[in-house]
């Protein structure tokens, strides 16, 4: 019931806002659900498709729901690499072996007694936590092996033995009694702790010490790899991490994101939250220095580090890399298949399904009609 008093709540916003009857938002939203677009009520009004200002229909039909995101990676995605992207340590021993830069794995914690060479590895909680408190290598970065959304992720800066906590990279402690029992056996696949990245001084200026990361959208085409969109995602307040969704809301944890031009690394926009309750702001909550205008530091070597990435994985031809601007250069934070598009549509105010995207699919089978598919026994018989 909650659900539908807010949809019909949106409704009257919209209203109010572009002037739009609500039987027309209504029709629009039928169409746009049942269409190829998959869109949910709630996805047109965060994507503001009620104002005829912003959007013409044939805008409109570019945007893709959460139910077609998947099928959209389908197309262009080889499933077989997918799992590349969702097992963190997979994905780390990948990127090592291809030289890239990735911020090393400290400690492992898995359930599966799972095997990683060199790597202090533990599947029993309190054996972990007696390794910890005698940690030499601090500061970590723990993250789950399987995580997204920067679900339970946290930096851990030392241990105090006073009071048996672990203290956290935002000033706050954590006991290593809530970590040995509701932290770490949460997560079903386990965590990985690497070492923490330093945030570039300029960025550090801007917005603190905890990692400010850019998400940046590539292609592989015929003529190579090309950057499609980037967003710059920022830290805020006591936050460890940089992502701006929290479960289904974006912005609800308070950091800002924003556009990026993939050309010159110009930081364009800045938002706190989308939908109804978008603030576009250009100077940092905390900080006040201006987050808008400026160009992002080492962007030619940013360029050439997910190009080269995106060279690695020929079996996605739209892949999302997460990139960490450190006083050493970029390094690699993680891929992530789709990329959160839901806030890439919103923040650029443009749909996935693109022009853009059309002529990677056209790619895409004119590579597929030059393959002669022939069995290799054929030739070996």
């Amino acid at each position: 019931m909650s659900s539908i008093r807010d949809i019909l709540g949106n409704f009257r916003i919209a209203k109010k806002r572009a002037g739009k009857s609500a039987l027309a938002q209504f029709a629009e939203i039928v169409m746009l659900r049942f269409g190829a677009q998959k869109l949910s009520a709630f996805e047109y009004f965060d994507f503001h498709l009620y104002d005829d200002t912003l959007y013409d229909w044939e805008q409109k039909c570019q945007f893709v729901g959460w139910r077609r995101r998947l099928y959209q990676q389908s197309l262009v995605n080889d499933e077989r690499y997918l799992a590349i992207a969702f097992d963190k340590i997979i994905f780390q021993n990948l990127i090592e072996a291809f030289g890239l830069p990735i911020p090393k794995i400290k400690l492992v914690f898995s359930p599966e007694f799972r095997n990683v060479g060199a790597i202090p590895t533990f599947s029993n909680s309190e054996h972990f936590i007696d390794f910890l408190r005698s940690f030499e290598g601090f500061p970590i970065f723990g993250k789950p092996v399987d995580g997204f959304h920067g679900r339970n992720v946290f930096g851990l800066e030392g241990y105090d033995s006073e009071i048996d906590s672990f203290r956290l990279s935002n000033g706050n402690t954590l006991s290593a009694d809530c970590l040995m029992h509701d932290v770490i056996p949460a997560e079903k696949y386990g965590y990985l702790f690497q070492e923490k990245l330093t945030q570039h001084p300029e960025l550090r200026a801007i917005a603190g010490n905890a990692i400010s990361s850019l998400r940046i959208w590539t292609l592989l085409r015929e003529t190579g790899p090309e950057i499609y969109r980037c967003i710059w995602r920022v830290a805020n307040g006591n936050n460890m991490y940089d992502n701006s969704r929290h479960n289904s809301r974006h912005g609800s944890i308070g950091n800002p994101f924003g556009t990026m031009n993939p050309k010159t690394g110009e930081v364009l926009k800045q938002f706190l939250e989308l939908g109804f309750w978008e603030q576009e702001i250009t100077h940092h909550p905390d900080t006040g220095a201006p987050l808008t205008g400026f160009n992002m530091p080492l962007w030619d070597d940013v360029v050439d580090l997910v190009k080269s990435a995106t060279q690695c994985l020929p079996g996605l031809r739209m892949q999302a890399w997460d990139i960490a601007i450190t006083p050493d250069g970029p390094s690699i934070v993680e891929l992530s298949l789709p990329g959160d598009i839901d806030s890439l549509q919103a923040a650029f105010r443009q749909g996935h399904w693109d022009h853009t995207f059309d002529g990677l699919l056209e790619d895409i089978q004119r590579y597929a009609a030059r393959q002669p598919h022939r069995d290799v026994m054929d030739y070996l018989l």
